[in-house]
Order: C-alpha cells, then structure tokens, then sequence
C-alpha cells in the first residue's frame, strides 16, 4: 500500500507541471490584455484632456487677437481724425474718418462679444491663473464704461480730436493685453503639458502590466515549487511509514516526528503510557508532543537529535551520545501516571538514499529500577558512610541557601515541588509570598496555609493549638514568635516535632522588593539518628581491632585520644594527604600532621588547631593542589574522633553559584566589581579611559506581572545573552540584580566608546524576543534599555562611588 502511494505520486507530479505551465501562459495573456485595455482607456482619456486644452488656447489665443485688433484700429483711427487739410483734402479726410469710425465701433463690438460668449474658459483662468479669476467681468466693465464715447466717435461727423480721450481709452485697455497674452501662454503650455502626461501614464502603464505579469509568474513558480515540497513531503511521509509501521508498532512507547517537527507516528505502547490515542496525536507539531511527558510545550530529545541544544541538556538526569549517533537520556516524568522515571533513546530517521527525514524516540519505564536504587541507599544509609554522605548533603543544602539573594527569584518556588525540603518566603507584613508542596507536607499543615495571602500568625497559632509549642497560654506563644521574627534577623536552629520529627529550620531575611524572609526547613530525623548512633559506636573504640572496619569508608576518619595523640586512622585518611608512613602510627600527635600539611602548603586559618580540635566542630581546609578538605570533630568519652571528607566539587559549586547570576549566567554584581577593581589599576598605569553603564530594562516589571514569574525569568535570560552576544569579548557585563545590569569596557577615548556601545545595544534591542506563555501558546515581546554612563577617570576613580 504504501508503495503504491509513493508511485502515485509520479502522474500526480506530472499533471501539476501541466497544470503550472498553462497557468503561466494564460497570466501573460491576461497581462497583454490588461495592458490593451488600460492603453485604450488612458488614450481616451488624454485625447478628452487634450482636446479640452486646445478649446483653451484657441478661445485665449482668438480674444488676445481680437484685443491686439482693437487697440491697432483705436490707433488708426486716431490717425485718420486729425484735422490737417483744406477743400478736397478735407472732403476726402471726412470720407477717410467716416470709415475708420465705422471699422472701429465693428471691432469694439466684435470684440466685446467674444468678450461675453466665452463658456468655459473662466474655468481654464481659476485652475491655472487664480489671480486673473475675474479678469473677464473687470474687461467686459470697462467695455461698457467706454461704449458710449466709441458710439460718440462712429455717429458725429463733425467729431473734434481729442487727444486726451485716445489716452484714457489706451489707458484702460492696454493692462489687459498684456494679461490675456500671459492667459494665452498659459494655455499652451497646459496643451503641451497633457500631451507629455500621455507619454509618462503610458510609459507607467507599460511598467505596471510588466510588474503584474511579473507577480504573477512569481506566485505561479512559488506555488508550483510549494506543490513541489509538500509531494515531497507526502513520499517522504509516506516511505516513513513504510519503513516504521511493520518495525515499532510492537517497540517500547514509540513516537517519530518529521524534519518539521511534525508527529508522524504514534505506537499503541506509546497511547497506552501517555493515555493519548495516535489519531488525536498524528499530525500535530509545536512540541504537542511534549504535553504528556513535562506539561508544557519544550523541546525533548528527539529534538535534540534533530538539532542540538545546550540548553536543554539540563533538563535531563544524563545525556549521552552514542557511537551511532543516537542520543540516551534519562529523566523524570511528573506527568506521565503520576510521575515515572523514564530512560529514553533517540535516533534520526532516513530515507533509502540516506537523507533525514524525522527522528524516532522510544521511552522505556524503569521507576521500578529507580526504586530498588533508592531502597539499596536507605539500607546503605544505616552504615557510617551514609552518615558522611548526609553530612555532606547538609552541608551542600546550607550552602545553597546562603546563595538565594534575590526575591525576584523566590517567587517561582512553585517549580521547586519536587525537591524534599520545605521551602516558604513571606514578605515584610508576615504575609506568605510563595511556598513549595513539601513546605505544607513537612509541617502537616492545611493545604489551604500554602498558599499566597496566609499570615504567619495564622500558622503558629495553628501549631500552638494542636500542641507543638508545648504547654501554655497560645496567644502568648504566637506573640513571642511574631516579635522574633519580626525582627527579620538570619536564624537557624532544629525542632522536634511531638511525634519525634526533627526539622532544622534555616532563615535569612530578604533586603530587595517587597523584604520578607526566606526559611527553608528540612527534615533531619534520619541523620540525627544516625549521628547518635556513629557517635554511641565511636565510644567503644578503645578497643582498637574494631577500627579496621573504617578502611572501607569514602572518607579519612582518626581517632585520637584525650592528648591528642593518633589512635587509628583508616588508610583513605593516609592516602588523602599523603601522608608517609611515620605519620599513621599510634601515637603521633595531631599537632605533628598539622605540621607536616602546613609545610605542603596547605592553607587554612590555624591548620594545627584544625588537627586539635577537641569541641564538635567543622572547617575547611585547602591543599596545594587545589582540593578542599572538610574537617568535622566529634567528641568522644576519651578522646575525639576527626572525619575528613573531599567537599571540592561543592565547594567549587558553592563558589560558582556565588559568583554567577543563577536567572542570566552573567556574573553578579559582587563579582562584577571585583574583576573591576583588579583591571582598575592596570587602566591608572596604562593611562587608559573606561566607560561604565548602569543598564536597566524598560517595563520590564509589566512583562512580570503579565506572563508570570517563570517566563520572566526566561525573558530575563534571552536579554542577558543578547547583550553579551553583542559587545566585545573583554567587555566585563553582569547582573546588578533586579532587572538591571552592569556593563563596564576599557577604551582610548571613553567618549566615543560610550556612543558606539549604545548604538550597538539599541539595535540589539530591535528584534523581538519570542518565548512560550505559560498555556503554551507562542508569544513575542519587545523591549528598550535605559540607564546611566560614567566615564572613567573624567567622572572619577572611586570605582564604588562611578557604580
């Protein structure tokens, strides 16, 4: 079936070339008609324009004439009455003025009828002269003003010459001339000027027919090409089920998408994991396939396959590469049946000649597997490595509380349900902010105390009513632990609960935003119970043989006796700090060890007394080679017991979560300013200039409120990449807390280094930035910078005092 599915396809293909070629030549047949038929309407339309503007000149052209005309005769009649004869000369000059006046009153006449019969052309006059507008009613004015006396000259033969009448008539009439000459000019040129728009709408309907005819073709070959890839699409789609459905329907859960990322194949192990039947899956893209697995849209492995992404690295307990290529992954699934441990492998998926076309993933349960490991551990737990191990985690824990800085960072505790510890922030009312899952089931408190809005009164007196507090007044207990915490002071201590629960309750306050504390609370009853019983075990070492049971442990353990002399040490103790052979007898004294790790260069405030330590205590101590090396005392009935334990990796954990901005990545403002402080001197002798930037996101505080505190966090992010992207690779930027950051760059000329830096971080800004809303669906979202400069040493030196 679905080779003849992929045959099909070839006359399918054939016929829609067909199909494209005769819709190209049926465009630019469409084309040269439209082209006739707008030159056509364009010729009618200029020939009616044109014609219009000759009507226009001939009647401007005929009373500039008839005017010309009429001032000539004006003169030849002046001419002709001058009295200068006698006898037959003067017979024959009466005669001579008789017709001159007759001409000359035919003339005025004519003239003025022109004058009156025009229909039209006062139009013409406003459009194109608005100043001559009412020339005409003004000429036809005077031509009747002076009607009477042209009468005068046609009827009396005895009329006298009158030299001041030929005057004022000239007078009157000769300004006219010269404007109904201008008004003639005029109309020619708007002749011309029709005939010359004729060739430029003639020429601009040649270029739009060919932009028609061009768009045209153009959406023709796209829309062939876009036939083109989706039967290419459809073959790939179909030679994808070809090659999957007889393989993976009987596979572990099974899923393929193709290169778009579109789901392609959906096994029935798959619907029965996931409770997603394959018809209601099949088809659908924008990682729909990723809802039933993490509850939100994300890239999973078999993405990761397709196109690699740091990123998403972390999301995942372990991520491996394969020799073939394919990707194994383990993960846990909160969505999946209540939450699974799931082990998940993914590999592309190819055609016969070898192109991709899709990956698969197949997923495989092992929280049965996760759950023998964690009952192995519980029973490991009994032993006295368990209890190094969880005086480590302990000790990790605190560590990482010390780092939380940030309330802006507190709030998205709801993600943090899935850790054991108690975790609650309340703000400086005693008003409860956020809390996480285990923070309500570590206390046995109403699910309704989790959330936001519940006060910390109502929690004590809570637990002064069911007996926590012990005997007494319960308003009086609520107060008192009101005024404590009140005053907003660090705190850590342990409560045992009435049913024998031991929880270590560790708060510090929270200076930025709304104030408040943070407390994260532990549950400690199993290493307490431990260390009761390391410690009840270490009593009875006075009897040395039972010592070498300690060479098994992971950590250095010695034992000393009420003078500080070595009784035992196991051999991860020797080979820790490689002590030669003359230091691990009995009797060598602890003094002689600190002394020997001090001349190795060792460092440490009081090394020796470290070796000495005879009250319960813990410190760090830091090897030549780099390691660091936790010391904790435990005090015995005679003598005391030291364990050492390599915290390295924590500690460097410890370090770089302290150095670096948890949200962005970027360095904190803390370690921003030290690398500042170092490079400062350097710039002094150098006389080189610096520039400083105090950045801070605009609106930033709306996007927060509006899309939620996680999506901040991730908008967070993608600024702070931008803009590390964008400046030079020495440029010290970091995090100043909140949303703002710290830029700092050496430069010749601070100035211009200055301008060239906020050019550069406005056109960063530009581009939007797209993120996923918290249902899902795509969004987008832009931002501007603003902030302050400081130019170093023009603005000063006191680099806190320019910060």
């Amino acid at each position: 079936m679905q080779r003849n599915l992929i045959q099909s396809s070839n006359p399918r293909s054939r016929l829609n070339w067909v199909l494209a070629a005769l819709a190209i030549v049926i465009s630019v047949q469409i084309a040269f008609l439209s082209y006739r038929y707008l030159e056509d309407l364009l010729s009618d339309f200029t020939d009616e324009m044109v014609e219009g503007r000759g009507a226009d000149l001939r009647k401007a052209s005929e009373l500039d004439y008839q005017l010309k005309s009429l001032l000539a005769e004006l003169i030849q009649h002046e001419l002709s009455v001058w009295d200068g004869g006698q006898g037959d000369l003067a017979e024959q000059q009466t005669i001579q003025k008789m017709g001159s006046s007759k001409s000359l009153t035919q003339k005025f006449y004519r003239f003025w009828e022109h004058v009156e019969r025009l229909s039209g052309y006062e139009h013409f006059v406003i459009r194109e002269l608005p100043q001559y507008a009412n020339v005409h009613l003004d000429l036809a004015t005077e031509l009747d003003a002076i009607e009477a006396e042209i009468l005068s000259l046609a009827g009396t033969a005895g009329f006298t010459y009158d030299p001041a009448f030929y005057a004022r008539v000239f007078k009157q009439l000769t300004p006219y001339q010269d404007i109904l000459h201008e008004i003639a000019l005029t109309a020619s040129k708007a002749q011309a000027q029709s005939i010359a728009s004729y060739d430029r709408t003639l020429l601009f309907s040649l270029r739009v027919a060919f932009c028609v005819a061009t768009l045209l073709l153009v959406g023709i070959v796209a829309l062939a090409l876009y036939w083109h890839y989706r039967l290419r699409i459809n073959r790939q789609t179909a030679e994808t089920y070809a090659g999957l459905i007889g393989v993976m329907e009987f596979m572990d859960p099974t899923m393929a998408i193709d290169t778009d990322g579109t789901v392609i194949f959906w096994n029935s192990a798959m619907e029965d994991l996931t409770q997603i039947r394959a018809s209601d899956m099949i088809g659908k893209s924008n990682y729909e396939y990723a809802l039933p697995f993490y509850g939100q849209r994300r890239k999973i492995l078999i993405d990761l396959v397709l196109e690699w992404d740091e990123q998403m690295q972390g999301e995942y307990l372990f991520v491996e590469r394969l020799e073939t290529g394919a990707l194994a992954a383990a993960s846990f699934n909160p969505f999946v049946q209540g939450g699974l441990h799931l082990a998940s492998s993914a590999q592309l998926l190819k055609n016969s000649r070898g192109q991709v076309i899709g990956a698969v993933e197949s997923v495989k349960d092992v929280t049965q597997e996760k759950a023998s490991e964690g009952r192995l551990e519980e029973a490991q737990g009994q032993s006295q490595i368990a209890l190094s191990l969880a005086e480590q985690r302990l000790a990790t824990l605190r560590e990482k509380e010390s780092e939380i800085s940030s309330l802006e960072n507190l709030l998205s505790l709801k993600s943090l349900d899935f850790i054991r510890q108690g975790i609650s922030v309340f703000d400086r009312n005693l008003i409860l902010l956020s809390a996480n899952k285990a923070f309500v089931d570590l206390l046995e408190l109403p699910e309704s105390f989790g959330e936001p809005g519940t006060t910390l009164a109502e929690m004590f007196r809570f637990n002064a009513r069911r007996g926590e507090y012990g005997e007494g007044d319960i308003e009086a207990q609520v107060n008192e632990r009101l005024a404590l915490a009140k005053k907003f002071e660090p705190h850590e201590f342990e409560r045992t609960r009435k049913d024998g629960t031991i929880i270590h309750v560790s708060g510090r306050p929270v200076d930025e935003g709304v104030g408040g504390f943070i407390t994260v609370f532990t549950d400690v009853t199993q290493e307490r119970a431990h260390e009761q019983h390391q410690e009840q075990e270490i009593q009875g070492l006075e009897d040395i043989l039972g010592l070498e049971a300690m060479d098994h442990l992971g950590v250095g353990v010695a034992v000393y006796d009420d003078e500080l002399r070595l009784i035992h040490a196991n051999k991860f103790h020797q080979t820790m700090y490689d002590f030669p052979d003359e230091l691990t007898v009995r009797g060598t004294s602890a003094a002689s060890l600190g002394r020997f790790l001090t001349k190795a260069g060792a460092r440490g405030d009081r090394i020796i007394e470290k070796f000495s330590a005879k009250t319960e205590q813990k410190s760090d101590l830091s090897l030549a080679d780099g390691r660091v090396i936790e010391i904790r005392s435990s005090p015995l009935k005679s003598g005391v017991v030291l364990i050492h334990t390599d915290v390295t990796k924590e500690r460097k954990e410890a370090e770089r979560l302290r150095d670096y901005d948890a949200v962005t990545g970027l360095p904190t403002l803390e370690s921003t300013m030290a690398i500042v402080e170092k490079v400062v001197p350097t710039l002094i002798a150098s006389g080189r200039q610096a520039v400083g930037m105090r950045i801070q996101i605009d609106r930033f505080g709306m996007a927060n409120e509006i899309f939620g505190q996680t999506v901040g966090d991730r908008l967070l992010k993608q600024v702070g990449q931008r803009l590390r992207g964008v400046v030079d690779v020495n440029t010290v930027i970091g995090r100043a807390g909140g949303n703002e950051f710290l830029l700092i760059d050496d430069a010749d000329d601070a100035n211009t280094k200055a301008n060239s830096i906020v050019k550069v971080l406005k056109e960063a800004m530009k581009p939007p930035f797209h993120f996923n809303s918290e249902d899902g669906q795509s969004q987008k979202i832009s931002f501007t910078l603003s902030g302050g400069i400081v130019l170093f040493p023009e603005n000063g030196t006191d680099i806190q005092d320019l910060v």
